[in-house]
Order: C-alpha cells, then structure tokens, then sequence
C-alpha cells in the first residue's frame, strides 16, 4: 500500500510568514479599504478566507462585504507571490528528490492558501513538479476538508502528515496518521511538542533521518 506523504506548505516547505503579512495587508487596503494585519488574530492553520473573515471582523467588516470581495482580495495575494521571491527551507528540494523516487510514496501538499496563492508559491519556487496531490482552502472552511480531499486525490488511506503547527499535528490524530512536526514557523518547538506529535525535528535538513521516520 502506497504512502500519501502530505506537507503543509507555508512554514514548513517554504519561509511564507512575513510575506503573508505583507500580501494581505496589500488586499486589506487595495480590495476592502482597511488598514488591517493578520498578526492581530492566530492565523497559522487557517484558509485564505478564514483569515480574513476573523482578521476584519475585528474591524468591523461584515461578513457579506467580505464574502462579496474575497475573490479579488485573493487575485491581489496570488499576484503578489507571483512577483516575489519566496525562500525554500533548508533541506525541503533534497527531501523531495529521494521520496520522489519512492515508488511506495505519493507526495501531496496541503495548504489553508486559495489554489491561485498556493499554486503561485509553487512555481514561484519550483516545487510544483514534486506534488501530485494537491488540496487547496477554496471555499472550505475546517482544515479537515482539505485533508480528505488530498487523502481521496491520492486513493490511499495510509499518511504521513508533515507540517510546523498544531493545527497539522492535530488533523494526523483526526485521521489517525503518522506526523512530523518540524519547528520552522511561528509555533515554537515547545508549543509543538505539547501536542504529541509523533516526531519533532527542527527542519528538514537530516534528510536520511525524516525519510527513515516516514516510511518507519
């Protein structure tokens, strides 16, 4: 039986964080006309749309204007990752290169992003040609959705789940899976390791030792 092998993206694939920051400010002040940011709400884990939703309730934007704008709010974010330089994490192309040659391994990527943001990040950095599962936050409002539809893209029950938040550690329980938590975002090691994952790494530089862990 084949492993779907699933990473989140930002923060564990590539450093996203701060650029996020700056893509939804972009949209905040260009599409709704708020001077808004996401650090104001927890927003690792959650779709494109979630945070916006939370971050401009806070000001005080109804959730019918925000709804009636998102697609362009996200037409201004894919824009902007499709100009910018986005930074691969250490060890992720190497990682990538051996389980791509694993013929018991699927490689899928899911991420909270809208499809145009996440495929933009993809090209962006040349990692679009290692994922043939791909689950984007379309339209989908709990993180658990866009696992199931990686899991039926895939047509295996069997994965392993690699992601930086508590969010990811907690849908491998929901699924019952194998996960890697990896220490390359906003939540620290501490915070993840109160989860329980099933490994904690710093990254993904010791190549050798997370393709051990994943196909153990």
């Amino acid at each position: 039986m084949k492993t779907l092998v699933l990473f989140d993206l930002d923060d564990t694939l590539v450093q996203s964080h701060f650029l996020h920051i700056e893509s939804f400010y972009k949209a905040f002040v260009s599409v709704y006309g708020v001077e808004a940011s996401i650090e104001e709400i927890y927003s690792s884990g959650l779709t494109t749309q979630a945070v916006v939703e939370r971050t401009l309730e806070l000001h005080k934007v109804s959730r019918e204007e925000v709804l009636e704008k998102i697609k362009e709010a996200v037409d201004v974010m894919a824009n902007f990752f499709e100009k910018k330089k986005v930074k691969v994490l250490p060890g992720v192309k190497k990682l990538l290169n051996k389980l791509s040659k694993n013929k018991d391994v699927i490689l899928g990527v899911a991420t909270g992003a809208a499809e145009k943001i996440g495929i933009n990040i993809l090209k962006n950095t040349g990692l679009l040609k290692y994922f043939p599962v791909k689950a984007f936050g379309d339209n989908i409002e709990y993180r658990r959705e866009i696992i199931k539809n990686a899991l039926e893209q895939a047509g295996t029950p069997k994965m392993v789940i690699i992601g930086d938040s508590i969010h990811d550690v907690q849908m491998a329980k929901v699924f019952n899976a194998k996960c890697i938590a990896v220490a390359t975002g906003e939540t620290t090691k501490q915070q993840l390791k109160a989860e329980d994952p099933d490994y904690l790494f710093n990254d993904l530089n010791n190549t050798d030792k997370v393709i051990r862990y994943i196909l153990k």
